[in-house]
């Protein structure tokens, strides 16, 4: 060996006792280990730990001589085949790259791998940056990639919102990742966006993180008022725009509802349910909502065989709920549909049906009503109904469990507590009325002979 590398090598462990010996001194892994000075002189089969120091700066540079990653910790130690620096109690850590925000660690142990720039931390580590601070038992955060890999239990917030997860893996600089078993407490958009009225919690077997877009899947969301179940939930924190996909579940204070998808515009207070959907109105002043399932609408009896059916009860009793259109909201009512729009808006509530949409409300177990109409609009906020025809003819049809059977090109009911307007364009039916309710017929004396005055005039406002 020769004179200078003698003097450097004497030089090197001067500064290591030096720094050993000092409270607060830095450890500069480029520098010192880029030597070993035991080479040669230990067991090549043992792992021991060949320098250890306490109550240090630790300091990591890469090839290109920039600042990688920092930390105070309580100790270092360095393995003999240098690729491992070992850490315990390690504070206010942080990975440094040029132009993105630093990832900031702490961890009650880890080790530091220098060549590939990668820490995994043990006992409570903690791991935050910008729009995420997660706490696990352990984790491993790769500061070349930007990825962070957690497969123990982990919680703390994520976006706008905080998290509970079996496992979590994503790239801090892409947001693109993975968690499983995934519980979600917050809003549901970015606090840039604007806050909602309530928090969400959504429940997920897996999570795909997509940027801005996160995908849970065999989800459950609720804001303690709405419920909403789906094979697929797909949540915009950008647009705004939520999207359930595959046997759709919704239970709210107004409606429970099933399709085959649903997408809700948050920002519009829109919502489009479509592909079988089938919707039940519940009555006012309703429990709050809970998970049930939804009654079928019951099918419509042929006419052939409803002619063979008993008469319906003729008792005034049984046929007043069912002609009476001011008891509207009193009732459940099923709705069947291809597609249901809906806008939420305060002062602007209402929902549009199309699709041949059919409904159908059982006032008891032997008096109903039913209708059916190409399509139908429900003015929430004013309390009226309309149903219309889309074509020719007469479309729309109103049929009940008295006999009451008519056609028409619109009908337009008051669905107010108490009122029971109604309205129709090009009427045509039957209507069902007990003979005691019929004029007496004349026994003669009139030159006209035999019956007494017929019934004439519009139908009134009931049914």
């Amino acid at each position: 060996m020769s004179p200078s590398t003698k003097f450097r090598w004497r030089q090197a462990f001067t500064s290591l006792l030096l720094l050993a010996g000092a409270t607060g001194a830095v450890w500069v892994v480029r520098d010192i280990l880029r030597q070993d000075p035991a080479r040669g002189l230990t067991n090549r089969n043992e792992r021991p730990v060949t320098l250890t120091m306490t109550n240090s700066v630790f300091r990591s540079y890469g090839a290109d001589g920039r600042l990688v990653a920092e930390a105070t910790v309580d100790s270092i130690g360095v393995t003999k085949d240098r690729m491992r620096v070992e850490l315990a109690g390690v504070k206010q850590g942080q990975f440094l790259r040029p132009g993105e925000a630093p990832v900031g660690f702490t961890a009650a142990s880890a080790v530091y791998y220098p060549p590939v720039e990668t820490l995994e931390g043990q006992g409570t580590m903690r791991v935050r940056g910008k729009g995420f601070d997660l706490t696990s038992e352990t984790g491993k955060y790769d500061g070349r990639q930007g990825t962070m890999d957690i497969r123990t239990p982990v919680k703390g917030l994520f976006g706008p919102g905080r998290i509970e997860a079996k496992t979590i893996r994503f790239n801090t600089k892409t947001n693109i990742g993975v968690a499983e078993k995934l519980t979600y407490r917050g809003k549901l958009q970015d606090p840039d966006v604007g806050a909602t009225r309530r928090d969400w919690t959504i429940q997920a077997e897996r999570t795909d993180l997509r940027g801005r877009v996160y995908i849970h899947s065999r989800a459950r969301a609720t804001d303690g008022e709405v419920i909403v179940r789906a094979d697929r939930i797909e949540q915009n924190t950008e647009t705004q725009v939520i999207t359930c996909i595959g046997n759709v579940r919704y239970w709210g204070p107004d409606a429970n509802v099933q399709a085959g998808r649903v997408t809700i515009y948050r920002r519009e207070r829109r919502a489009i349910f479509g592909t079988n959907v089938q919707m039940l109105v519940r009555p006012k002043n309703s429990p709050p909502a809970k998970e049930e399932p939804i009654p079928p609408l019951a099918p419509v009896v042929p006419d052939e065989i409803a002619k063979n059916r008993p008469a319906p009860s003729a008792d005034p009793v049984a046929q007043d709920p069912v002609r009476d259109t001011g008891n509207l909201r009193q009732y459940p009512i099923t709705i069947r549909a291809e597609q249901i729009e809906t806008n939420y808006a305060r002062g602007q509530r209402r929902a549009k049906a199309t699709g041949n949409p059919q409904a159908r409300q059982q006032i008891s177990p032997t008096s109903w009503r039913l209708a059916f109409a190409p399509e139908a609009d429900f003015d929430v906020e004013a309390d009226w109904l309309i149903l219309r025809s889309t074509g020719q003819g007469r479309q729309v049809r109103l049929i009940n469990s008295v006999g009451d059977d008519v056609m028409a090109r619109e009908i337009q009911l008051s669905t107010r507590e108490g009122d029971d307007r109604m309205s129709a364009q090009d009427l045509t039916g039957t209507i069902a009325i007990d003979e005691e309710d019929l004029p007496p017929r004349s026994t003669g004396g009139g030159t006209g002979g035999g019956a007494g005055p017929s019934l004439r005039g519009p139908i009134g406002t009931r049914l």
